[in-house]
Parts: C-alpha cells; structure tokens; sequence
C-alpha cells in the first residue's frame, strides 16, 4: 500500500498548474511543518529547481534582461514534482520509526523540564540528547538513501541514548515534579482537586520508584517499566494546582453557580444552533439536554459517513480506471529497485577494494562524480595541470536558441552537486558550436548557451563570484565538421573545473 502511494504521488499529474506563489507556499507549509527534516537529501533539490524557478520568474517579469533560459511552468512543475517525493520520503521514515519518534518527544521533554540538581552534571543530559539527534540523523539520512539496515541500526542506537538522557534527567524530573506538587497542596489542591492531585502524586510516586530501581546494581533491579509519560507528574500537579485556584474563586463568588449553569446552557445551545436542531431560541427558559444533543450528533455523524462512503467510492472508482497503467508502473518500478539495489551492491564493493588497494583522495572526488551520471550524459576528462572537464553530451538546444528545456533540469541539477564536491576552485562554462553559418553569430549563440547554464547553476545554489560563461563558437571542434555525427559532437557544452590555485 505504502509503495502504492509513493507512485500515486511521483506519476499522478497535477490538478492544475500551480503559480509561484502557490508553488513557494507549498515549499513553505512543508518546511514549516516540521517534515522537511526527514528528506534532507530531497529538499537540496527541492531548493535549487525552487531557485531556477525563481529566476525564470524574475525573467517573466521583466527584471533580468537576458532571454529566459527555460519555462517557469516547467521550472514550477519540476519543483513541485520534487516535493512530492521528500513528502514520500519523510512519510517512509515517520511509518518505519514510530518508536523513535516517540522516544525522541519524550526525551525532547525530559530536557525541556528537569533542572540540575546539585548531585547530576547538567551537561550529561545534553550530551546524550545530542548524541542520539546524531544517530537519528544517519537513521534519516539511510533510510532517504534506501539502505534501511544501516538505518535501523542507527535508530536503536539513537532510541538507547534518547533512553539514556531521559534516566539521566530523572532526578531533575522528580524534583520539579516535588516542587508542583508542594505548590499545588499549599494552594489546596487535596481539598479542591483531589482526583487531580492524586493521579500527580501517583505519576510522582511512579518516577520515584523507576528512578530508584535504577539507581540499583544490575543484579539487584526489578521489573519496574520506565514511564511513557515523562512529564505526567509534574503536568498534572499544575494542573490539579489550577483547577484548586478556579474552585476556590467560585466558591468566594456568591452568584459563580448560577453564571457556571447559564454559561453551560448557552454552549449546549450554541451547539444546537450550529447543528440546526430545530427550538425556540427566543423563549426565556429555552434549553436541551446533553443526550438530546448527543442525539443530534449521532446523526451528523451518521450523515458525515454516508458522505465518506460515497468519497470512497468515489476514489475507488478513480483508482479502478488507472489500475492498468499502475500495474504496469510498479512492474516497472520493481525491475528499477531491483537495478538499483544490484548498482549500490557493486559500487559498495568497487568503493571498499579501491580505498584498501589505491584510490587516492582525488579519485574518489571524481568517482563521485561519475556516479552522478550514466555513460551517455557526460564525459569525465582530466588534464596534466590539474583540471577537470565535465563534457556534457546529452544536452541538446533547439535550432538557434539558448533556452534550456526543463527535461534537463535533472542533468544540470546533478552537474551541480559534481560542482559542490569543488567548493574552492574557478568553474568555466564554454559553449560550442558547428561550423554551420556565420562564425560571428555561432560565437554569440554559444555564448547564450553557455550563459543559460550559467543562470541555472546560479540560481541552484553555486557561488557567482567563482563561476563565468565563455562563448567559442566553431572555433574548437573535437570531431570532423564534414558529417553529421561530428557536428552533432561539436555542438556540446564543456564545463571546466579549474586547478587549484
């Protein structure tokens, strides 16, 4: 089911083109969510088609004076396209780890709530809270990369320290919790909120006895289960603390009975008002009862699940006319999972026989990159001096433009991570061309050309300062103009990553 949804979300097309806007709101919520965090590796691309998206925005709006470089619509729809797959990506590890998730809450408010007492270093708590955010980071990071072993080995790690810090805070916890619960009985919560007060001191009394246990030789523990609830006690102890105080304030004021059974009243005919129950709201004495509303209610819920039935079937009956198509789609997806994991498997085993025989720091830097494309996108080509050609040949222009066609972002999307393994060296864009017409006009077309790829790489992230576009036309061609091969060969862009300095 869950790979299911996955295709659903990378092949379904979208309802409507979104606009900008709606595209970086979209980005926004997501981030905003707090999901983001769990596809890390997808929302860097997420960001650098959100990037090209915005300079073929400024393009369309007249604030750049060079031609667009590619479609927004396109550069909104791969952005979007993108998104959909970090939401898949952060759903997978959400699904997969839920045990995580909950010890990290706990943990999180075992540090938010205990103080240092005199007896416990503060920073040991905080050690192993960040030790285990490590460890479920690489949890994260494994399981967006589809190596799940190595990510659930990472998040027991991560769940034993989130485990760690919050026996570490027992202490701490326990003498917050003392304090509410004081602060509570001296405001007369025993008298005024008993079943609250009681439940507190039965959490307190909970945390005291793990904490002891613990305390204990290993030999000499008992079965005590840590608590689920770290901050129960002290919760309920403000809590019980409150309900004493509003008690007590009711009980001072002569006429807060009377204001409780009209304020009680008025809600239960708000509630009927908002359900349409058919009653004379403007008769003084005017009232309903709680099971006659909750009759009510029933019947909307009643009437709520024939309306879901009749979605379902609905979407059951969407779902029926695309069966075929996603038969064939996860066939399809199998096969390439199955690809996948074989090419992982022989670069995992190429990548640990070269670092025991050889492979210097340099040639792991290029294998990375090589790694990013297929023998059919670009050529890898080292010089004596030290630098490095991406020859691009899987990049092709239309008939006199410099306008990059979106099918392409992906390519220069990985061009730029190649780029990012090289953060201090100068990049040169060249752009080639034919021998086809006027030499003149092919050195200001691949010039463009150049400088469409240039904007790309800019707006996905690369430094402008390091990075330049050069036009040379005709003027270096690497195969025979005579054919037509050889001036498909010529027309290519090379991008230079220059040698250290």
């Amino acid at each position: 089911m869950l790979r299911l949804l996955i295709i659903l979300l990378l092949f379904a097309p979208l309802a409507h083109a979104a606009t900008y806007a709606e595209m970086n709101q979209q980005v926004n919520d997501f981030e905003t969510s707090g999901q983001a965090r769990f596809a890390p590796k997808t929302m860097k691309r997420v960001q650098a088609f959100q990037g090209a998206s915005m300079l073929a925005h400024e393009q369309s709006r007249g604030f750049s004076n060079s031609n667009p470089a590619y479609s927004l619509t396109q550069a909104i729809d791969k952005t979007l396209q993108t998104l959909e797959v970090a939401k898949s990506n952060a759903l997978i590890f959400q699904q997969t780890f839920p045990a995580l998730l909950q010890q990290e809450a706990e943990a999180n408010k075992a540090l938010v709530y205990h103080h240092k007492p005199q007896v416990l270093p503060e920073e040991t708590v905080r050690n192993f809270f960040n030790d285990a955010q490590v460890q479920m980071n690489i949890a994260i990071r494994n399981t967006e990369n589809g190596h799940l072993n190595l990510a659930r080995q990472a998040a027991a790690k991560s769940i034993l320290l989130f485990q760690k810090c919050i026996d570490s805070a027992m202490p701490g916890l326990i003498e917050q919790s003392e304090r509410a619960l004081d602060q509570a009985s001296s405001v007369g919560a025993k008298k005024y909120a008993p079943r609250t007060y009681t439940i507190a001191k039965e959490a307190l009394e909970s945390l005291e006895a793990y904490n002891s246990d613990i305390q204990k030789a290993q030999a000499e523990r008992e079965p005590i289960p840590r608590p689920t609830r770290i901050g129960y006690a002290m919760e309920m102890a403000i809590f019980a603390q409150k309900i004493a105080i509003k008690v007590k304030s009711w009980k001072r004021d002569q006429g807060s009975y009377e204001k409780l059974t009209l304020k009680a009243r008025d809600n239960r005919l708000l509630l009927a008002k908002a359900m349409k129950v058919p009653l004379d709201y403007d008769q003084v004495e005017v009232d309903i009862q709680a099971d006659e509303l909750l009759k009510h209610v029933q019947q909307l819920l009643q009437t709520l699940e024939q309306e879901r039935r009749q979605h379902q079937q609905a979407i059951a009956l969407l779902q029926k006319n695309f069966d075929d198509q996603l038969k064939q789609r996860l066939h399809k997806q199998r096969l390439e999972d199955q690809k996948s994991f074989q090419s992982q498997v022989g670069k995992m085993k190429s990548a640990f026989n070269s670092k025991l025989a050889r492979q210097t720091f340099e040639k792991n830097r290029q294998q990375q990159i090589r790694d990013l494309f297929t023998a059919n996108e670009v050529e890898i080509i080292t010089k004596l001096e030290g630098s490095l050609m991406i020859r691009v040949k899987n990049l092709q222009f239309g008939s006199n433009s410099s306008q990059v066609d979106g099918q392409y972002f992906d390519l220069l999307g990985r061009i730029k991570e190649a780029l990012d393994l090289y953060p201090a060296r100068n990049i040169i864009i060249e752009g080639h061309t034919d021998s086809t017409g006027n030499a003149q006009d092919n050195r200001q077309l691949s010039l463009s050309r150049a400088e469409s790829v240039l904007e790309f790489l800019i707006a996905s992230g690369i430094d402008a300062e390091r990075i330049k576009a050069l036009g040379y036309g005709e003027a270096k061609p690497i195969a025979t103009n005579m054919y037509k091969k050889g001036r498909a060969m010529n027309r290519r862009i090379d991008i230079i990553i220059q040698a250290p300095e």
